[in-house]
């Protein structure tokens, strides 16, 4: 069997508009300014220089096209960009409105987390992971307990040397953060910076400040709304810590007051990273798009264009308390290829090179290729006891020991090379006394012994970027996923296993066969296992064809043999996609199709889309017409009544809003359902049969539901973190449904109609509390008649961590005793006879 073991991972997005290291961001490629350029303007700029060339991994292909797929529904049609704060605020516009309208009617039941959040390396696998990491920070006063940035799943506390994770950051504004600093005084007081550092995944709107622990956060004097930029770095003052710095994509912002006031300190270009001198609180350094200096505690700073490189796509520094005189700066070539390494021996008053070759950015264990997406992942570090020790992270990492004249590579993105795995692009490297960390792609990494051997502490962290998810009613408990940087991975019996590499995308379990697995790659790789996963051979139509960032491709509901795939035509296999052949012909003038859906009563009706319009074939694609539901709305996902051909619904967006429609008639007219749901970011949509018509659609807040018997939509997202869903599916086996969530990975709750039925009496009657809790939780049921009562705590990765096993109930409270947990959020499921509740609790210490 064919197996295609190395896809190459990029795990790259990029927000453009306020990119300065891009070649396509300048003249004479950008033919604006960058302020006023939309995003048309940015594409065309895009494909006027890359030009007729083949695809070359590391030049930015991939990540524009990932930013191109996520952006463009959401600027639909006029290709403004939408403001960071835009869903945000239109959720609690909504809540306000749905709070006002009276309605008591309750959706759903709770939602719980299926992962990832570890997982084992199956055969065709290579880039296994967690999900990436903008910063780790490590208290000094206590080195047990580390705090890790996540672009898209929040901030994540270990208390035990990243043994355990959990995270109190679910209900934020935004979960994509890029720095934390902790107190010097006071470890329960913490400021943490907002928005993607180094791929805009998503948006900052600031710098938030908790002062217990991480249970709460408030605002500081920091605010971007209704601009936006991204925190990059917070840098405290160790003796005098109401002065504060954060370096920003706008530059550097000072603050005396403890957060309370910002004053703009240098605003000549982005800054990534910002540091003191050792022992010299009055001397700073700075870098991203320049090197920059200030000697007078940062109230002014002087940017170094002489002796280094300043046409780079990025520079990284790092300084060490073995010599407080030198500093390291690590350059790359506009081409985002490795530039060099300089030294300075005075304190950053000049630099000298030290290396400049071979490419330390690169893919190539030797360093002979021409890849590098330093844009992306940078970074440096050198060792506090010994000023001639560096660590070079791009792609790789690498190592000196000669003050960087020379590297030798220290590790390898892919496993199964002589070299230790740890999953490519490195966002941080950060020594905190002989201990190096790493954030990548893939979580967070520590080497003990100066590189010698290195550690995956990943373990416990959800922040997985899931596209699409497939599962089968034949094998509920599978469930097979395609996430950003992680590639495609399964979800057995409570364990995930890493199947194929690559940036995983859509996938399909056979329900007659669940050893029959499909999974897929950026552009529409689909690849097939027939040994439940552990080995693949590929799927596509043809060799040479290609589709969107997330091809979509459906099973048949009558034969299960019978697959169709939207690329830019409308292809069909009836012999489990050996054999594929187009059903239409040039169906949307060369466009990708975007949205795929086949009838499951009538495989003769097939829904695709690209755009704003709907293709719409009634036998079988023999012939197709098309129509378009609003010229303003650019179409996500179609769902088809599972009972009836006929009935059609489509998830919409637009810059102007977010709409749904609905057809009776096959797709010849729609109708607007939206009703009170607008402006949402709605992604996705699910129809669940026998159940009124139920909806649930997902969108960038969350989710929400409707059926026949309500006038309006309401919220469906208790304990769902505030974070993108991208897909949702039923399964009727287990009368559950799924979300896969661009971040916090993939969770589950009871149906609407079911969990009215599993959260019957109980519902109302549970009373769990205090909330939070430190050593004890008491559950008070107050409700006359029990069978028999068990109680489950897990935690936000959904592992189990109290059992209480079921008994017979002498009394209506029960003590639990909590003291051995970690810091944390915790969900707490009583279960008695057949109704099930489900409450979330904090455990603080």
């Amino acid at each position: 069997m064919k197996k295609w073991l190395f896809f190459l991972s990029f795990s790259l997005c990029l927000m453009l508009a306020k990119s300065n290291a891009q070649p396509w961001m300048q003249a004479p490629y950008l033919q604006k300014s960058k302020q006023s350029a939309d995003f048309y303007d940015i594409r065309n700029s895009f494909n006027a220089w890359w030009g007729n060339r083949p695809y070359v991994r590391g030049k930015g292909y991939k990540p524009f096209k990932r930013w191109e797929y996520v952006m463009t529904p959401k600027v639909y049609p006029t290709g403004q960009l939408p403001a960071p704060d835009k869903y945000r605020k239109e959720y609690l516009k909504f809540m306000e409105n749905y709070s006002k309208s009276g309605i008591q009617t309750k959706a759903g039941g709770s939602w719980t987390p299926l992962g990832l959040t570890s997982w084992q390396l199956g055969y065709s696998g290579y880039n296994p992971g967690n999900g990436r990491l903008n910063a780790i920070t490590v208290d000094v006063s206590d080195r047990n307990r580390i705090y890790v940035a996540a672009p898209s799943g929040g901030i994540w506390i270990s208390n035990n040397g990243g043994l355990n994770w959990n995270t109190y950051y679910d209900e934020m504004p935004t979960l994509g953060t890029s720095a934390v600093a902790i107190h010097p005084n006071n470890h329960n007081t913490i400021f943490i910076g907002t928005g993607d550092r180094d791929a805009w995944d998503t948006k900052g709107t600031g710098l938030y400040k908790s002062t217990d622990g991480g249970l709460t956060w408030n605002t500081t004097g920091l605010s971007f709304a209704p601009d936006y930029m991204n925190v990059n770095k917070i840098l405290i003052n160790p003796i005098n810590p109401n002065t504060m710095f954060a370096a920003t994509s706008d530059g550097v912002y000072k603050s005396i007051n403890g957060g309370n006031t910002w004053q703009l300190s240098y605003n000549q270009s982005e800054v990534k990273d910002l540091k003191y001198r050792p022992n010299d609180t009055s001397v700073l350094y700075g870098s991203g798009s320049y090197f920059i200096r200030s000697t007078d505690a940062g109230n002014n700073f002087t940017r170094n264009t002489t002796d280094l490189p300043n046409d780079t796509a990025r520079l990284e520094f790092d300084v060490t308390i073995a010599n407080p005189m030198y500093i390291y700066v690590v350059s790359s070539r506009p081409d985002n290829t490795f530039g060099a390494v300089y030294r300075s021996t005075d304190g950053g008053l000049s630099f000298t090179q030290r290396a400049n070759s071979p490419n330390i950015l690169g893919y190539a264990e030797d360093g002979s290729d021409g890849s590098g997406q330093a844009w992306y992942d940078l970074a440096i570090a050198v060792a506090p006891n010994n000023a001639n020790e560096v660590f070079v992270g791009g792609i790789n990492v690498w190592k000196s020991i000669d003050g960087g004249a020379s590297f030798t590579v220290n590790t390898m993105w892919y496993t199964g090379s002589p070299y230790t795995y740890i999953h490519c692009d490195i966002h941080s490297l950060n020594f905190y006394g002989d201990s190096l960390y790493a954030g990548s792609d893939g979580g967070i990494f520590l080497t003990g012994d100066h590189g010698t051997s290195w550690s995956d502490l990943s373990a416990g962290l959800g922040i997985s970027q899931f596209y699409r998810m497939g599962s089968s009613e034949n094998a509920p408990d599978l469930i097979a996923a395609g996430a950003q940087d992680i590639g495609s991975n399964l979800y057995r019996n409570g364990n995930w296993w890493h199947v194929y590499g690559a940036d995983g995308m859509e996938a399909i379990v056979d329900y007659q066969d669940s050893n029959v697995i499909f999974t897929s790659s950026q552009m529409g790789g689909i690849v097939k296992s027939e040994d439940g996963g552990v080995n693949f051979m590929d799927a596509r139509p043809n060799d040479s064809i290609s589709g969107g960032w997330v091809t979509p491709y459906v099973m048949d509901a009558i034969d299960h043999l019978t697959l169709f795939a939207g690329y830019k035509d409308v292809y069909k296999t009836t012999d489990g996609a050996y054999v594929w052949q187009n059903i239409s012909t040039n169906l949307t003038g060369g466009s990708n199709l975007d949205a795929l859906s086949v009838a499951a009563s009538n495989n003769n009706y097939i829904y695709a889309s690209s755009s704003n319009t709907l293709y719409y074939s009634a036998n079988g694609g023999t012939t197709w017409d098309s129509i378009v539901p609003d010229g303003n709305q650019y179409i996500n996902y179609i769902d088809v009544d599972p009972l009836n051909p006929l009935r059609v619904w489509l998830a919409t967006s637009s810059w102007y809003g977010d709409k749904i429609f609905y057809s009776h008639d096959g797709a010849h007219s729609f109708t607007d359902i939206s009703s009170n749901l607008t402006d949402l970011g709605v992604n996705c949509i699910a129809y669940q049969k026998n159940a009124h018509d139920a909806l649930y659609v997902g969108t960038e807040v969350g989710i929400f539901y409707r059926d026949s018997t309500m006038a309006l939509w309401v919220p469906f997202m208790t304990n769902l973190p505030n974070v993108p869903v991208r897909e949702l599916e039923i399964n009727y086996a287990t009368n559950r449904i799924r979300a896969a969530t661009y971040g916090r990975g993939i969770w589950e709750a009871p149906l609407n109609s079911y969990a009215a039925i599993s959260e019957g009496a109980l519902h109302d009657a549970v009373e769990v509390f205090p909330n939070p809790a430190t050593d004890e939780l008491t559950i008070n049921i107050s409700l006359k008649t029990l069978s028999s009562v068990s109680i489950t705590i897990f935690d936000v990765t959904g592992r189990m961590v109290r059992n209480i096993e079921p008994g017979t109930v002498l009394t209506n409270r029960r003590t639990v005793d909590v003291h051995g947990l970690s810091q944390g959020s915790y969900f707490v499921r009583i279960k008695s006879g057949d109704d099930t509740v489900v409450r979330k609790i904090n455990i603080i210490r």
